[in-house]
C-alpha cells in the first residue's frame, strides 16, 4: 500500500517536473512552492478564510523532504537513507504540530487564526488581498520552503551511508 502511494507520489512529482521542463531539484522545489501558494491563495478567497497557510504549516517541511527524498531516490535509482531519517524527523515534527493544532479546532473548515481577523478589521479590503497574496500565502510558504532547505543540500549531494553522528543529531532532535 505504502510501496504505490510512494511510486504515485514519485511519478506525480517526475511529471510536474516534466511538464515544467524543470531539470534541477531547488526548481523543482520552487516551482511547487509557487503552485501551493497560488492555491492557497485563492482557496482563502473561496473560503473567505485566511488561515489555509496555517492549515499547512505543520505538514509542508515534511512533504518538501519527502518530496526531495523521492526525487533524488528516482534519479539516483539509490535511496538516500539521511534524506528517509531527515524526512521521517521532519514528519514526526509535523505530526506532533498537526496533533496539537486539531486538538485546538484548527482544521474545522471555518477555524481562523484570530490575528487575520483583527488585521481584516485594519487593512482596507483594496489593500488586504494584495497582503493576502504576498504576506500570507507567498512569503510564508516560501519560509516553509526554507525551513526545508537542508534536506535540499543533502539531496544534493552524493549519498554516503548513515554515521554517528547522523544518530546523535537524530536522537536531540527527538528530546
Amino acid at each position: 500500500m505504502i510501496d504505490k502511494a510512494y511510486a504515485k507520489f514519485v511519478s506525480l512529482v517526475v511529471t510536474v517536473a516534466m511538464i515544467f521542463k524543470i531539470d534541477h531539484l531547488l526548481s523543482l522545489g520552487l516551482v511547487v512552492t509557487g503552485i501551493i501558494a497560488a492555491v492557497s491563495f485563492l482557496l482563502s478567497i473561496l473560503m473567505d478564510n485566511y488561515s489555509i497557510v496555517d492549515k499547512l504549516w505543520s505538514v509542508t517541511p515534511a512533504f518538501y523532504c519527502t518530496l526531495y527524498s523521492a526525487v533524488s531516490a528516482y534519479y539516483t535509482e539509490q535511496l538516500n537513507l539521511r534524506l528517509v531519517l531527515m524526512s521521517m524527523l521532519t514528519a514526526a515534527w509535523g505530526g506532533r504540530l498537526t496533533f496539537n493544532f486539531w486538538r485546538k479546532g484548527g482544521y474545522a473548515l471555518r477555524a481562523e487564526d484570530y490575528r487575520w481577523a483583527i488585521l481584516r478589521e485594519k487593512i482596507p479590503w483594496i489593500l488586504w488581498q494584495p497582503f493576502n497574496l504576498s504576506f500570507i500565502c507567498i512569503y510564508q510558504h516560501y519560509l516553509l520552503f526554507l525551513i526545508a532547505s537542508p534536506a535540499y543540500f543533502v539531496a544534493s549531494q552524493q549519498p554516503s551511508p548513515l554515521d554517528l553522528y547522523d544518530l546523535l543529531i537524530a536522537l536531540l532532535f527527538l528530546f
